[in-house]
């Protein structure tokens, strides 16, 4: 099943409601606030289903990071260049240079320059990982 599928699914079943076997006013408060959680339990599942999707970071998102010293910052993305016809890195050691490009490590030693410039048109970041038919559908900013 897809995360689209599972999606619509989800909907599909938020919006019936619920059938109780009691309706006597002595379980009414237990039935709507047993209501109440499980339509806030589906919005949960359902944005996070979206949310998992995977899709192109902006370039805000990558620069953003989580601050450690000196300006390094380490997250988990999915690195993308236009030369290459798969997923660079999962997890990218980033530290800005005069706000013009960032530096990412793909491993100890392995270190690259991306132009901010560039964002997009030879190199960008994913989400999570992306199927192959993701990537190409996907187009570049020539």
């Amino acid at each position: 099943m897809t995360y689209a599928e599972a999606i619509k699914w989800l909907l599909l079943q938020e919006s019936r409601g619920i059938e109780w076997d009691d309706y006597s006013a002595e379980t009414e408060q237990i039935r709507k606030e047993a209501e109440k959680r499980i339509r806030e339990a589906y919005q949960i599942a359902i944005t996070a289903l979206i949310n998992q999707e995977p899709r192109i970071l902006t370039l805000n998102e990558v620069k953003r990071g989580d601050p450690k010293e000196d300006m390094e910052y380490l997250f988990p993305v999915f690195l993308e260049r236009c030369d290459r016809n798969y997923i660079v890195s999962r997890l990218i050691d980033l530290y800005e240079s005069e706000n013009e490009y960032v530096i990412m490590s793909c491993g100890r030693n392995d270190w690259e320059e991306y132009r901010y410039e560039d964002y997009n048109k030879t190199w960008r970041c994913w989400s999570t990982e992306p199927t192959e038919e993701q990537r190409k559908a996907v187009k570049w900013d020539a």
